[in-house]
């Protein structure tokens, strides 16, 4: 009995050990398991509230003693749609929290690559992490040898209002600032960790990987990060000016009743009055800009921080060149044409949406995308959409990069897995590949029961998605270190090779998408802004 007891001693002496690690701002405590470790709700900037609102992240003040790092932090206010389980429970102001996962210490073989998740949601919904939510690393942590980070970052008007010198002058980019934040955060502090400050790959979805393209480009995230991976970012729609930020905010302004005050107007709402307001002018349509109603709230071009559309940045090799995997799902754009289009698109109003976008253009647009004079027109502009939003420009994107970088390693694929059971709950895209189906997949998280039960096609899929990403945070390569099913070709414009991703067709194609993104390079990514 005796002996049990001194074993059961040690086993809670040497957890307790490793349940505390030192940051810049004070030590932390987390919860450790067998498996794994998870310090849950560490700040990484002051709280964004009272004359901080609005303004880019500042720095969060040292505390004394041990601060309890075991349950999630609330996510940044927002009214989010999406199903039960996709949107985070508790919001608060105060939400710039970070949350870390390791293995544990005694399975460390040196320092390890860390991983950096932005989420998706519109820059207006969504968390770095929640109670029975989508981006849990625990399990990922544990199979997969890396230590996993995410995130918050502020929200809709809260983390991407641009004001004039009366309102604050605020910059636009508060939400973008806090994700470099995030990522200093993680310089100062992973080592402690076990993590590789050196070894840090950033990885999103959605408008995370919108957030990706940003650290792309922006000087301000030069040598926080060293390999991107971005899954269906929008690339052709636009980040916005300075003109178009101030326009948006100017009506958010007016319907939060502070048109002729100061500043002190937006600092004294309440958070409901502000959600109630930007769900207003969500909407504000410039017609000369129709692609920027997509993303109402996204980075705002500046001197500093993001100083050219990411296109022009890319056009002309200014961009951080590091190792890159972009790719897309096969209906990307599907849930938001029939989400805005509920019913029947006849060919009269098809044909004046492709005016709005592509003005002059729009002859040669329809000689590939023919109307459909007595059908349902929203199946062709799905296509339509999901080609020239999100599929040829990825690998317009990657060809400039090999052009500018030839030694830099990047990688493109096409997720083409219809999944067995409608997680996701919209009967639109039963039987099609939607925008984010893959993140269910992705993560293998503990709670996966409450969405469904992946069939054993897709538990293989699972495991390759988790080998692909971590070999190449680990090296800049998905090919190196665990064996994958298919080895996955660096892109260049000869043989233009791209991984389709799926089980058991899990299969390397060859140019790529060529005729159809052969007229869409010809003709451009700058129509709609």
């Amino acid at each position: 009995m005796t002996v049990v007891l001194l074993l059961l001693l040690s086993v809670v002496n040497c957890w307790a050990q490793e349940d505390t690690v030192n940051t810049t701002e004070g030590f932390v405590r987390g919860t450790v398991t067998p498996n794994h470790r998870e310090f849950l709700g560490i700040p990484f900037a002051a709280a964004p509230v009272g004359k901080l609102r609005g303004q880019d992240p500042q720095p969060h003040l040292p505390w004394g003693g041990v601060r309890n790092c075991m349950k999630f932090a609330p996510s940044c206010p927002q009214d989010c749609t999406s199903p039960p389980r996709t949107c985070p429970d508790v919001h608060d102001e105060d939400c710039l929290y970070l949350n870390v996962y390791t293995p544990r210490v005694n399975a460390m073989k040196g320092k390890l690559p860390v991983m950096l998740w932005l989420y998706g949601g519109n820059n207006q919904e969504g968390g770095g992490g929640w109670n029975g939510g989508l981006y849990d690393g625990s399990n990922y942590v544990g199979n997969y040898s890396v230590i996993m980070v995410t995130t918050n970052y502020r929200l809709g008007v809260l983390g991407w209002l641009a004001t004039n010198a009366k309102f604050g002058n605020f910059s636009g980019n508060a939400g973008f600032m806090d994700q470099i934040a995030s990522l200093k955060w993680i310089q100062r502090n992973i080592a402690n960790f076990g993590g590789d400050p050196n070894a840090v790959t950033i990885f999103g979805q959605s408008a995370g990987g919108t957030g990706i393209r940003g650290h792309l480009v922006s000087p301000a995230s030069t040598g926080l990060f060293h390999g991107a991976i971005s899954q269906s970012d929008p690339f052709t729609v636009p980040f916005k000016t300075r003109e178009d930020a101030l326009g948006i905010g100017n009506a958010f302004l007016e319907y939060l009743g502070c048109e002729g005050k100061d500043i002190n107007c937006f600092l004294q709402a309440n958070v409901s009055a502000i959600l109630k307001a930007q769900h207003s002018v969500n909407n504000y349509l410039s017609l000369s800009k129709p692609a920027e109603m997509f993303y109402p709230w996204i980075q705002v071009i500046d001197e500093n921080v993001i100083p050219m559309q990411s296109l022009f940045a890319f056009q002309q090799g200014k961009y951080n060149k590091v190792p890159v995997i972009f790719g897309h799902n096969k209906d990307d754009a599907l849930s938001f044409i029939y989400g805005l289009q509920k019913f029947f698109l006849p060919s009269p109003e098809y044909l004046a949406l492709l005016g709005v976008f592509f003005n002059f253009e729009t002859g040669r647009v329809l000689e590939h995308y023919p109307t459909d004079w007595l059908g349902d027109n929203r199946p062709i502009i799905t296509q339509l959409g999901t080609d020239y939003i999100w599929h040829c420009n990825s690998r317009y994107l990657l060809s400039l990069m090999k052009k500018w970088a030839p030694n830099v390693p990047v990688y493109i694929y096409q997720y083409n897995h219809v999944i067995s059971f409608d997680w996701m709950k919209n009967p639109e895209c039963v039987g099609k590949v939607c925008h984010a189906s893959e993140l269910i997949l992705e993560f293998d998280i503990p709670g996966l029961s409450y969405f469904g039960t992946p069939n054993t096609n897709e538990k293989v899929l699972m495991k390759q998605f988790g080998t692909y990403w971590t070999n190449f945070a680990k090296t800049g390569n998905p090919n190196n270190g665990q064996p994958v099913m298919v080895n996955w070709p660096d892109w260049n414009s000869g043989s233009m090779q791209s991984l389709g991703f799926d089980y058991p067709a899990m299969k390397v194609e060859s140019g790529f998408m060529n005729q159809t993104c052969a007229f869409w390079d010809g003709l451009g990514y700058h129509y709609g802004w």
